[in-house]
């Protein structure tokens, strides 16, 4: 076997490392993607829930109607009675929507961890590596850090 093939052979193996690394990257960055988009819309819903529970009004609207001790009419001592009833229900709901936030916040920040490997053994191969999955190399690096663990 010659010199010339064992550098070709050597090139082959490192490209396909390279290809499988960028493959693996792409995966990730996806997987990234779809849980942030899985937050946001599980975020959007419980905020309607909440919104609904709260017939309507703002969570901060809602409890100063509960609070409120004076009325000018008929109808807004019927809007704090009804807001009196609903409390337990909005009190559930916002519960539901922090635990869903949270539980998709540690999805996210999972899917993010393991970007950041991909990015770091993407960034080892430099200004090729940024170009194969079409981002620059500062962005690489900065994907490439692990994100803070609250």
């Amino acid at each position: 076997m010659s010199s010339c093939m064992v550098v070709q052979d050597a090139l082959r193996a490192a490209a396909e490392q390279i290809a499988d690394a960028a493959e693996g990257w792409r995966r990730a960055y996806d997987d990234w993607q779809r849980a942030i988009n899985l937050r946001d819309r599980l975020c959007e819903q419980m905020d309607r829930r909440v919104t609904n529970a709260a017939g309507g009004l703002s969570v901060a609207r809602f409890e100063a109607t509960c609070r409120r001790r004076y009325f000018h009419d008929i109808e807004d001592a019927k809007a704090k009675a009804r807001a009196v009833r609903a409390r337990p229900a909005l009190h559930a709901a916002i519960a539901e929507r922090d635990e869903v936030r949270a539980a998709a916040d540690v999805k996210v920040l999972a899917a993010r961890i393991v970007l950041a490997e991909a990015s770091k053994t993407m960034a080892h191969f430099g200004t090729f590596g940024a170009e194969m999955i079409g981002l620059g190399e500062t962005e690489l690096r900065r994907l490439a850090r692990r994100p803070p663990i609250p």
